[in-house]
């Protein structure tokens, strides 16, 4: 069928653990890998043993405790050896004979797929986690050949596709993916007990606060994001500025890295307003600093579906988002403000201060029970046992 992911065959007692190959580049603080650590914890072994193959050099922020957590780690060279890439991953594949290969690089899947299947690994999915459907229209003819290319591998080696979203779905399967039996959306899930606010969650973020150097009045306005292009980090600083012209008292949190960071810093220095955003970097304590905020801000350009978006509301923050995110990134009962980025700075600094003048309140989360997409994925699994 297609549409949203349904559940499988159920495993039968005594049989071994299926083995699981997830590729991803490398395993740092960002969307596709929180959730996958996720998976990793909740996951029972017995039935699903999970491996991770990356190719990056560098660590990740994950290595310690993929190591505790006894997650295997097949590591790879840099996509810039592409003969040694190709070598390391295909030769890994074939020699410890998977049940299933995972892949999650978006359009680089159509390699990893390939790899797979002349590796004879029987169960290939790729899982778009991202929207890129504006930038893929816009593309140079070179771009233009490597989607071609990549789409074609995927149409021939991917055995099933998944996706956080329909508008993910398009972006990789095409705008026909509905009507192709084997591509279909997967709900994601996440560890709510994370986000459920502590007993002494008064506490908590009065100390959280003042760590930063924030009072308890103080209006703070957040962002959970990679620093990277179509997050928006540009706009949102605009936003900010004509808050603080407001509101002097004002401060933004930004949690994240990446390849724009010291370009954010530079606006920031111009707008005059560095004395009062907060550069966190990559933090490991999302759940406590989201608990900390009183508004969360989203004005991405494109999401598959925007994980931090979710972990906001699922922490009952007051959010501010850009009106063209997917339908499945709102949750029944959010407090949601959505807003045209067309509309400019000062309407979306009219909206911030809207909400931040509205309680908090947490939404319905069934949606997003990490149990129930557990249990989808081991059904799906369960299809490509050897």
């Amino acid at each position: 069928m297609s549409g949203v992911l349904a559940e499988g065959t159920a495993e039968q007692p005594g049989q071994r653990p299926l083995r699981v190959l997830h590729v991803v580049s490398a395993m740092n603080r960002g969307g596709i890998e929180t959730w996958l650590m996720q998976v990793f914890r909740s996951q029972d072994q017995a039935r699903v043993r999970n491996e991770l193959m990356t190719f990056s050099a560098a660590p990740g922020d994950y290595d310690d405790e993929l190591r505790a957590l006894e997650v295997p780690v097949w590591r790879c060279p840099p996509l810039g050896s592409a003969l040694a890439f190709a070598r390391c991953m295909f030769g890994t594949m074939r020699r410890e004979r998977f049940d299933v290969v995972h892949s999650h690089p978006h359009q680089f899947s159509g390699v990893v797929l390939l790899l797979a299947r002349l590796a004879g690994i029987p169960g290939r999915i790729a899982h778009s986690h991202i929207d890129t459907r504006a930038p893929d229209r816009s593309a140079g003819l070179p771009r233009r050949v490597y989607l071609s290319v990549m789409n074609t591998l995927l149409r021939l080696c991917a055995t099933e596709g998944v996706a956080v979203s329909a508008p993910a779905a398009e972006a990789l399967f095409g705008e026909g993916w509905q009507r192709q039996d084997r591509c279909r959306v997967l709900p994601l899930g996440l560890d709510l007990s994370a986000y459920a606010p502590p007993a002494d969650a008064h506490a908590e973020r009065a100390a959280t606060r003042a760590s930063f150097g924030f009072g308890p009045d103080t209006l703070l306005i957040g962002h959970v994001g990679w620093f990277i292009p179509v997050k928006n980090h540009t706009f949102l600083l605009r936003v900010f500025a004509e808050v603080a012209g407001r509101l002097p008292e004002a401060r933004l949190l930004l949690i994240g890295v990446g390849e724009l960071t010291a370009e954010v810093r530079e606006q920031a220095e111009r707008l005059g307003i560095i004395n009062r955003v907060v550069f966190a970097g990559s933090r490991g304590d999302v759940p406590g600093l989201l608990r900390a905020m009183d508004v969360f801000v989203f004005p991405s350009l494109a999401e598959g579906l925007g994980l931090a978006l979710i972990e906001a509301q699922v922490s009952g923050l007051p959010c501010v988002l850009a009106d063209q995110l997917p339908a499945e990134s709102r949750l029944p009962g959010a407090v949601l403000f959505p807003v045209p980025l067309a509309a400019g700075p000062e309407a979306w600094a009219d909206a911030v201060l809207q909400a931040a003048a509205t309680p908090h309140h947490v939404p319905e989360t069934h949606g997003v029970d990490l149990a129930q997409a557990v249990r989808l994925l081991e059904g799906r699994y369960a299809h490509y046992r050897h």
